[in-house]
């Protein structure tokens, strides 16, 4: 099972602060049966470089490597990042610092207005170049957006769509949840896990609602799709 949105490297972002956090949501993924999980800390453009960035990130990545010498009841770890959509992204010379290590996949956090022209013909371009676009929880977005034509338009883009398990669970949002995913709209499944009091993994409950309104098959594509796009990244930790 893959979780393909997280925050869990250590005091990089707004996600886990130190390595007990982050040894403790790794551990509840687990119990949760998540064998595989994207760490996808912030990148932010306005506030850093990407060569900032992906300093602090291997920094990161290398205080959790050590302190899981030893520990297996955890995930196998990915890297990527949750890049924030900035004005000239599609031509940006160092996106594969950004994207998921050896992928082209770059999750991207889209802007929460209603979406340009040029945001779409941003996302072309990173197309164009070969990288694959997955939009990061979609529902924190969609309703700035004339949601049919959206997700019309993404899916005859071919861009990539992932949702948060919080999507699912949240009893205000739960009914277009399931909805999305029995439209098909939805690639990738991410628990967006920054803590483990207000942001903790979901996904064990959020795959049970799927079960239960669209039958084990639904799961099953989501996690078979999920576990495809991986088929070439870099297992780090």
């Amino acid at each position: 099972m893959v979780d393909f949105h997280s925050h869990i490297l250590p005091g990089i972002d707004d996600g886990s602060k130190n390595i007990d956090e982050s040894l403790e949501i790794l551990r509840e993924m687990y119990s949760q049966g998540i064998t595989k999980v994207v760490a996808t800390p912030h990148f932010l453009a306005r506030l850093q470089s990407v060569e900032e960035f992906f300093h602090a990130r291997d920094e990161a990545i290398q205080t959790l490597k050590e302190a899981l010498v030893g520990i297996e009841d955890v995930p196998e770890i990915y890297v990527g990042s949750e890049t924030e959509y900035y004005d000239g992204i599609g031509e940006c010379e160092e996106l594969d610092k950004l994207t998921i290590i050896g992928t082209k996949i770059l999750l991207i956090e889209m802007p929460f207005t209603l979406w340009t022209e040029a945001i779409y013909r941003s996302l072309m371009r990173l197309q164009e170049r070969g990288y694959v676009p997955v939009i990061a929880h979609i529902e924190r977005y969609i309703s700035y957006q004339n949601e049919q034509k959206c997700l019309e338009r993404l899916e005859e883009m071919g861009v990539q769509i992932q949702c948060n398990c919080t999507f699912l669970t949240n009893r205000f949002t739960k009914k277009k949840a399931l909805r999305f995913i029995g439209g098909r709209h939805i690639n990738f499944l991410g628990t967006d896990s920054h803590d483990m009091s207000s942001r903790k993994p979901k996904m064990d409950k959020a795959l049970k609602i799927i079960e239960k309104k669209h039958g084990y098959e639904a799961v099953e594509d989501i996690l078979d799709y999920s576990e495809g796009a991986l088929r070439s990244a870099t297992v780090v930790i």
